[in-house]
């Protein structure tokens, strides 16, 4: 019995342990590619799909503009450059679908949900990705495709 006991809490702080690192990914450097430039009631941001970090971010899929289906692998959702970058960094004007950059993030909090919000009335069939929230906090190095 007793070994039983030591077997099962060596497994449970194994399970903590790996949980502590994963949260300890170093978030500079991160180097993406634009999947979709979101609009207002879809996320009102930007969804990249991380290259170099593996299990950054979430895979699924979500309808856009209601009419195609848009798969994405490891991605995350940031707001729109002008909303959130800070520190004066070059911001590119014109985004598209595909855009590689190299930037630094955050994870969002509570007090950076405005950044996400608009104030257009949208309709329930319109669903965001599920993608974690986070904030770029430096553009390092920017891309078109």
């Amino acid at each position: 019995m007793k070994t039983k006991n030591i077997i099962l809490v060596t497994i449970l702080f194994s399970a903590l342990f790996v949980n502590c690192n994963e949260a300890k990914v170093d978030k500079s450097a991160i180097e993406g590619k634009i999947v979709a430039l979101l609009p207002p009631c879809q996320g009102n941001g930007i969804l990249i799909s991380v290259e170099n970090i593996q299990n950054f971010g979430e895979s699924g899929s979500f309808i856009y503009y209601s009419d195609s289906l848009i798969y994405y692998q490891n991605s995350i959702v940031v707001p729109y450059f002008d909303k959130s970058i800070e520190g004066g960094n070059k911001i590119p004007s014109l985004l598209s679908d595909g855009d590689e950059l190299i930037f630094e993030c955050r994870i969002k909090t509570d007090a950076d949900d405005s950044l996400f919000y608009s104030n257009i009335v949208c309709n329930m069939d319109l669903i965001p990705p599920s993608a974690p929230r986070y904030i770029i906090t430096k553009i390092i190095s920017y891309q078109k495709k």
